[in-house]
């Protein structure tokens, strides 16, 4: 399975990195159009039976009213805010913690079953002990069938980077697998508000383009990087769908004073059959 992913990674002292959230705080899918998104948690899942602990996952179609200090709507900044604390419960035992929306309509979507796009408006408010933030990704899961283990590390095809550097697509390499940056970074700053969009279209060909709210500029970090390379067989055995929040993962010291947070003021996504954006939902709800 793929996914878009967008995130974030990071470092501090002293206190909870993630406060109370604010007394005015609303639940985010009440304020804005969610319908088609679960949201992944750095929480322990309260529910969980097993010895290993679980991140919690909301889904946000049949629970509008879920919020929490990890994931819940700003109404003096008219945004939706992830807090991860570095010392979160991750996803999975390999993985790291994070407060991240996941598309589940439509999604297991195949790599070049036509255009499909994500965009999305944020900023990274706060990145400490981490020294970059995941902003966005395209990423996949092998179907349980899979003979593909091999080729695993194909399974990230887009890693929308934060950094010192700026805003980078990380991308893949064919056979022997390597991570590369896709083109020039956007010079993007913590604290700038900037879109991005990233589309995949139906040849395999993968665009990035980021814009600095500010200044209008807008930088190509991906320009047509070409997928065509992927084998049939890892092809087959995988599907694809997008993620967008904050995704914590390089902080080696994982105090629960360090951490990192994110804005998220507006997400679309679009695909086949589907060639408008949804609208956001009114915010004066």
């Amino acid at each position: 399975m793929y996914y878009f992913a967008a995130g974030i990674l990071s470092h501090a002292m002293g206190g909870r990195f993630c406060g109370p959230q604010p007394e005015d705080a609303r639940p985010p899918a009440l304020m804005q159009d969610l319908r088609d998104w679960k949201v992944q948690l750095p929480s322990r899942c309260a529910s969980t039976k097993e010895h290993q602990p679980r991140a919690c996952e909301a889904s946000l179609a049949t629970n509008h009213s879920f919020f929490s200090r990890h994931f819940y709507f700003d109404r003096s900044l008219q945004r939706t805010v992830f807090c991860v604390p570095a010392d979160g419960i991750p996803l999975d035992q390999s993985g790291s913690p994070r407060s991240e929306l996941r598309q589940v309509a439509p999604a297991d979507w195949a790599l070049g079953s036509g255009a499909r796009s994500l965009s999305a408006s944020m900023r990274v408010s706060r990145l400490v002990g981490d020294k970059s933030v995941v902003l966005g990704q395209i990423h996949g899961d092998s179907l349980p069938s899979g003979g593909v283990h091999s080729l695993s590390e194909w399974e990230m095809v887009l890693k929308l980077q934060f950094s010192s550097a700026g805003v980078c697509a990380h991308v893949k390499t064919p056979v022997p697998i390597r991570e590369i940056i896709a083109g020039p970074c956007a010079p993007i700053h913590i604290g700038e508000l900037f879109e991005y969009q990233v589309t995949m279209n139906e040849t395999k060909q993968l665009t990035v383009l980021v814009v600095h709210s500010g200044s209008g500029v807008s930088y190509k970090v991906a320009d047509s990087y070409d997928y065509s390379f992927y084998s049939a067989d890892f092809l087959q055995e995988t599907r694809f769908y997008f993620k967008a929040g904050a995704y914590c993962g390089d902080d080696v010291l994982r105090l629960p004073s360090e951490g990192c947070s994110v804005e998220l003021q507006r997400i679309n996504t679009t695909h086949p059959h589907e060639p408008i954006p949804k609208q956001q939902m009114p915010n004066g709800i």
